[in-house]
This record gives structure tokens, C-alpha cells and sequence, in this order.
């Protein structure tokens, strides 16, 4: 019997468990840049770090980032920072004032400077069936296996 245990403790040791990937949530701790807000406190850029604060309700709220449309002006973005990198494998959108208006993320590997686009989705702003606020999960796969240190960068038009 005691060599039976030791035959079955031996052949256990060559059999490694595959582990699923730790999940965790993170959020944004620093704004980078910003095309425009609507003021320095509310409707801010700094609106976004943290834990959503207006999410599920929705409509116009100074808890929340407000980009100030300008004529001539395509798009606006905001770039966010991470504490730490990881490897990304989705991405969740809290919008909670005009939901559909985002159209593309970006990010920037750990220590690297260029950005790089890891989703990129048609505006749907405009379908009068859109929820009046959604958290819009991404699926970035890994961001192609690299690390993402500076954050994401957001344009919405």
C-alpha cells in the first residue's frame, strides 16, 4: 500500500494543472492627456480615475468626464495611466451620458512609447434602441500578449 502512495505521488509530480488566469479589475489612477473637458473639477478628465461613480444611471452628471465639442474637431480622447502593467484581456467602458460614441482604444506596451489600437467598433450613438447608459466590455485578447503599462487611450468622436 505504501508503495502504491508512492507511485501515485510520483506520477502526480510529472501532471502540472493548466491554472486559469487570475482576473481582477483595475482602474485608471492617472489622466495623461485630454482633448478637452468641460471644466477643472466637475465633467473633468480626473472624473475617470477610480471606480465609475455615475454608472448605472444616466444623463449629464459632473461625476463624469464631459468632452466639449469644438467645430472642426473630429474626435475627442483622453489618455489613461494604470498603477501597474498587465496583460489586458478586456476592457470595460462605463458611459453613462450618450452611450455608442466610443470608437476606438488604445494602448501603449510597458515601457514603450508608440500606442497602438486593440479595439476598434462603429458608433451606434445615434439608434434610438440604445440603453440610456452601458458598460461596454471589450475583448482586447491579451493585447497581443503585451503588457500594458501607460494605460489606454480613448477617442470617441
Amino acid at each position: 500500500q505504501q508503495q502504491q502512495q508512492q507511485q501515485q505521488q510520483q506520477q502526480g509530480q510529472g501532471q502540472r494543472r493548466q491554472q486559469a488566469p487570475r482576473q481582477r479589475s483595475m482602474w485608471a489612477s492617472g489622466v495623461v492627456g485630454f482633448s478637452s473637458q468641460y471644466s477643472r473639477a466637475e465633467h473633468s478628465a480626473a472624473q475617470l480615475l477610480g471606480k465609475p461613480r455615475v454608472f448605472p444611471a444616466a444623463g449629464s452628471d459632473g461625476r463624469a468626464w464631459s468632452p466639449v465639442p469644438r467645430q472642426g474637431q473630429g474626435r475627442e480622447w483622453v489618455r489613461l495611466r494604470f498603477a501597474e502593467p498587465v496583460e489586458a484581456r478586456a476592457v470595460t467602458v462605463y458611459q453613462s451620458h450618450n452611450p455608442g460614441s466610443l470608437v476606438e482604444v488604445r494602448a501603449s506596451p510597458a515601457g514603450a512609447e508608440a500606442w497602438r489600437t486593440i479595439w476598434r467598433g462603429e458608433r451606434y450613438n445615434h439608434v434610438p434602441s440604445r440603453p440610456p447608459s452601458d458598460a461596454l466590455t471589450l475583448d482586447v485578447g491579451g493585447a497581443a500578449g503585451d503588457a500594458i503599462s501607460s494605460g489606454g487611450a480613448i477617442s470617441a468622436p
